[in-house]
């Protein structure tokens, strides 16, 4: 029973590991530029990352993600996750910008 006890322990301190937290940063202008409409340190996987009441951005940074970075597009409906993906984004760091006539609302990484 003890061992079970510090096994789930072990498990749920891996598992809540900072090592897998991604930083995600909404900018106002192309390429990465301009203001920071949103800044977020602690995004983990399978989680969106909005910035809902925050306005919409014109491009994403990232880092530390391990797979992929899905960018969502602003919508009346504010699906956030859901609106259909903009931008596929690979793992590591980089940026990304919306295409001509979309703005990025959400962020979803795995």
């Amino acid at each position: 029973m003890q061992f079970n006890i510090k096994f789930i322990a072990a498990a749920a301190l891996v598992a809540a590991s900072p090592g897998m937290a991604a930083t995600l940063s909404f900018d106002a202008g192309g390429n990465c530029s301009g203001l920071i409409l949103g800044s977020f340190d602690d995004v983990q996987p399978f989680q969106c990352t909005s910035l809902a009441a925050d306005g919409t951005a014109a491009s994403i940074s990232y880092s530390n993600i391990t797979n992929q970075l899905y960018v969502f597009p602003s919508s009346g409906s504010h699906t956030f996750c859901g609106n259909g993906i903009i931008l596929d984004l690979y793992g590591g760091s980089g940026c990304g910008t919306a295409p001509a006539g979309t703005s990025i609302e959400a962020a979803f990484y795995f």
